[in-house]
């Protein structure tokens, strides 16, 4: 994982192979990773196997609010809910869920090994299923690794998530039509 993650020669190919990686991990079918923009909101940056209405509904998150990433940026862990539909805080997401559908739910926030927080990376499964805490650790140290790659890659990531969040739903939708 480590190898395809230094092989990566753009941070777009950079935030492909992470996402991959970490869905690949944990056997997930689904999958997305989220920056901040200016504004201080996590904007979606890039997005594995997820429908238009799903980019749509989280293309851009208030990091106060009850999402599983944005929990996961606040605590600075990762972040594990079995099933979205019992979790009180993910109620106002929980039809959405349901429609996807999707049920499990582990985020992780990139935080580089200098402590700097570049955003999340969320990998979602519409089956049951449970990361070990050697997986969780893995999945934590992981996207440490994720970070530090995007982090020497983007020297303006507010900037660079403004435009890769319109490019990735042009992409959608075109893709849509």
């Amino acid at each position: 994982m480590l190898a395809r993650l230094a092989a990566a020669t753009t941070v777009e190919d950079t935030l492909r192979v992470g996402l991959r990686d970490l869905v690949a991990l944990h056997g997930a079918e689904m999958g997305d990773a989220q920056m901040m923009d200016a504004q201080g909101r996590l904007v979606m940056v890039e997005a594995w196997n997820l429908s238009l209405a799903f980019l749509e509904q989280f293309a851009s998150l208030d990091p106060a609010g009850g999402s599983v990433c944005a929990r996961a940026l606040r605590s600075g862990e990762p972040l594990f809910i079995a099933n979205v539909a019992d979790d009180a805080d993910f109620a106002p997401f929980a039809a959405f869920a349901a429609s996807v559908p999707f049920k499990a739910v582990l985020s992780c926030p990139l935080v580089t090994t200098g402590d700097e927080v570049v955003g999340v990376i969320s990998v979602l499964s519409a089956n049951d299923f449970r990361p070990t805490g050697l997986e969780m650790l893995s999945a934590k140290t992981y996207a440490s690794k994720l970070a530090d790659a995007i982090a020497a890659r983007v020297p303006d990531r507010a900037e660079f998530a403004q435009r890769r969040a319109v490019e990735l739903r042009r992409a959608a939708s075109a893709l849509a039509e």
